[in-house]
């Protein structure tokens, strides 16, 4: 019995000091791992400020570009509607943007920031149709042009 027990010990022994070692040498402390993942969400609401602040810029041009008197003609009107399909697709990438956030992981603590950025998005969205309408739609707009010829 002294022989197994004996044995049991010293396999027990091997077996704790190789899970000791297994343990300490496994990867990053918790802490780092734990500051790694705050610094990717850190990053992540830096990189969703910076967008919402250059939309917010763009909102802010497109609603000076509203008081712009029409009718233009040739080159401006040209402009304008570059301008405008410009600002769709950067929408479409503002959608796709705001769907990949959605699914993130990273974006998970950023819900603030995530709420303005979405909301910059929508403004955005309504100053290009507002552009598109008072530079393009209202112009054509027959019942309009009535109505403001009595106005």
């Amino acid at each position: 019995m002294g022989a197994t027990l004996n044995n049991e010990i010293q396999n027990a022994f091997q077996k704790v000091t190789m899970a000791s070692y297994a343990i300490n040498q496994s990867g990053k402390p918790y802490e780092e791992l734990i500051n790694e993942a705050l610094d990717k969400i850190i990053t992540a609401k830096k990189v969703l400020q910076d967008k919402t602040l250059v939309i917010e810029q763009l909102n802010q041009t497109l609603d000076l570009l509203t008081w712009v008197e029409t009718p233009m003609e040739g080159q401006a009107m040209a402009q304008i509607h570059g301008i405008i399909v410009l600002c769709r697709q950067i929408s479409k990438k503002l959608q796709d943007d705001i769907e990949f956030i959605k699914k993130s992981p990273k974006f998970e603590y950023c819900d603030v920031a995530i709420e303005a950025f979405e909301n910059e998005v929508d403004e955005f969205e309504e100053a290009v149709e507002d552009v598109n309408e008072i530079f393009f739609d209202i112009p054509n707009d027959l019942e309009f042009i009535a109505l403001a010829k009595k106005i």
